[in-house]
């Protein structure tokens, strides 16, 4: 999760939050002390209700995570992916691989007025 993180930071995104269900690598680390740097706060082994805790803090204008994470975010009026099948599966490296992935989110990211509206439509 931490590589998507950071492409996402890196092409300019502000990312206040990201969490893994894993614990701290060596592998990591690199990817930790840059994300921590910029701002980002880390969250190893987490639960749902940290994710969810996350979101009412933050009100990201979108979310990645699990299934039950996206349906907690869209009942927010927030845009939100399932990270395993719509990101994990995608190559992030190089050209192609992070403009596929940045498109994507940016699609979401426009999206996020008809989701309000939504919202909305079925809070009344």
């Amino acid at each position: 999760e931490l590589p998507v993180v950071r492409l996402l930071v890196e092409a300019g995104l502000d990312v206040p939050y990201a969490s893994t269900s894993i614990a701290p690598t060596h592998l990591g680390e690199e990817d930790r002390q840059v994300l921590s740097m910029l701002g980002t706060e880390i969250r190893y082994r987490k639960y749902l209700e940290d994710d969810m805790d996350a979101v009412m803090r933050y009100h990201p204008d979108l979310v990645i995570g699990t299934t039950s994470l996206d349906s907690f975010a869209k009942e927010q009026g927030i845009p939100a992916i399932y990270y395993t099948n719509n990101i994990s599966s995608r190559p992030l490296f190089f050209a192609a691989g992070a403009s596929t992935v940045l498109a994507m989110i940016a699609g979401l990211l426009q999206k996020k007025d008809a989701f309000r509206n939504m919202k909305e439509y079925f809070s009344t």
